[in-house]
């Protein structure tokens, strides 16, 4: 019986002890809006790479994503996943030589919802050299 009275008195202090530390480290509603506006702070390339306005073709819109994940890493001085992109011109015109399915792929919006699709369709390496460079991905 006095083991029984003592195992069930160690439960309760390790159960008491579990709950103070769950409390202790639930986050604050502030520090948890902190942690968010940090996350979206340092993610805002990659958000800005997906969000960017369309363009007249995919071509176009492709561009505008680029050049938004580029400029929001640079505001945001984080590293941006180009290390170079095309004059809009340039790029256009080398995106235009590609067939419209490879066009629409190089939609980062649409090629995300379209992986497997998008895999099989990659644009030869030399096409792609003349829109953009990928540089070093980091995560933030």
């Amino acid at each position: 019986m006095a083991v029984l009275i003592v195992a069930a008195a160690a439960g309760a202090v390790v159960l008491t002890q579990r709950r103070k530390a769950a409390s202790a480290s639930a986050m604050s509603p502030e520090s948890a809006s902190a942690h968010r506006a940090g996350l979206e702070w340092a993610y805002a390339p990659r958000a800005a790479l997906l969000d960017a306005p369309p363009g007249k073709t995919p071509c176009e819109t492709g561009y505008n994503a680029a050049t938004a994940e580029h400029e929001t890493a640079q505001s945001h001085h984080r590293p941006s996943i180009f290390s170079w992109i095309a004059p809009r011109e340039d790029f256009l015109a080398a995106c235009a030589t590609l067939t419209p399915d490879q066009q629409q792929c190089v939609v980062p919006a649409y090629a995300t919802q379209h992986r497997d699709q998008c895999a099989g369709l990659r644009p030869p390496a030399d096409v792609l050299d003349k829109m953009f460079k990928v540089g070093a991905a980091s995560q933030p």
